[in-house]
């Protein structure tokens, strides 16, 4: 080391910053490694999968990938933020607290990065655990299922096929609903029919059916609707049979897309119901 290197500490510098970069990569490739895995373990097991869509319900603004990632190191996890965003909430990490490493996104010269990053569940802090589920109405729930949706609706007492349910007819663009409903089915096969509306332009199929079905899943689980009676055991081929993690998480993709935008509705519809609630009485 020169004289002047030595009195600027350059090498010391570089050093640090090549083994910083050297184990973000490492990070990276473990990170993306544990999302191939999980995506594989999520494709052939019913149970997983289930796990898997209730985590993404959860956090319903994390990638497919980051999803994966909380399923294999903390799938019971509610609340997730770094250390950081804790501290400045007030709250401590516990001793040994359990870390899950995520990638976080970020854009430089217009491209976008995926940069390892440490994130704790609330259970890893101090915080105190609090019931995070608003209870709604279900006129509540159904006015913001049907927010936003451009689809015309028609209150029938029962379908074509003689059944009582929801069904979106794809050749007239209409939202057939049964009156009177039991609360269940009414927000399980209305749910169902959000997703299919959403996939509209997609071809009738088999794995489009699932697909609306996992969807009303979410919806359910989110909201605190029951959802006991959802079986996920038997996974239809055109996943069970795929072998390429990057294939599976491909299609969990479509079906966090489209639950967010069934879910975006929703919240956008509590938002504007909250402030208006929340408008102040104008004085007399």
């Amino acid at each position: 080391m020169s004289e002047i290197d030595e009195i600027l500490g350059t090498n010391e510098k570089t050093n640090n910053q090549n083994n910083w970069k050297e184990q973000q990569n490492k990070d990276r490739q473990e990170i993306y490694k544990l999302m191939d895995t999980m995506a594989s373990e999520v494709g052939n097991n019913g149970i997983k999968f289930k796990e898997y869509l209730n985590i993404q319900s959860r956090f319903s603004k994390y990638s497919v990938g980051n999803c994966l990632v909380i399923l294999a190191k903390a799938p019971t996890a509610t609340q997730i933020k770094d250390k950081k965003s804790w501290q400045e909430k007030g709250f401590e990490l516990v001793d040994n607290a359990n870390e899950i490493k995520i990638l976080e996104p970020s854009k430089a010269n217009d491209k976008v990065y995926y940069n390892p990053k440490c994130v704790y569940d609330i259970t890893e802090t101090n915080a105190p655990i609090k019931e995070n589920a608003i209870k709604y109405s279900d006129r509540k729930l159904l006015e913001a299922l049907l927010h936003n949706c451009d689809v015309p609706r028609k209150a029938v007492d029962t379908l074509e096929d003689g059944s009582i349910g929801s069904e979106y007819n794809r050749d007239n663009n209409t939202l057939y609903v049964c009156k009177g409903m039991e609360r269940e089915v009414l927000f399980k096969t209305l749910s169902q029919e959000m997703g299919n509306i959403e996939m509209k332009g997609e071809v009738d199929s088999d794995i489009k059916s699932f697909k609306s079905y996992c969807i009303s899943y979410m919806i359910c689980k989110k909201y605190g609707i029951d959802v006991s009676n959802f079986n996920f055991s038997k996974l239809p081929q055109e996943i069970s049979e795929l072998r390429e993690p990057k294939a599976i998480r491909a299609e969990l993709e479509t079906i966090k897309n489209t639950f967010e935008k069934v879910n975006t509705r929703m919240t956008d519809y509590f938002e504007i119901s909250n402030k208006e609630k929340n408008k102040t009485v104008p004085e007399r």
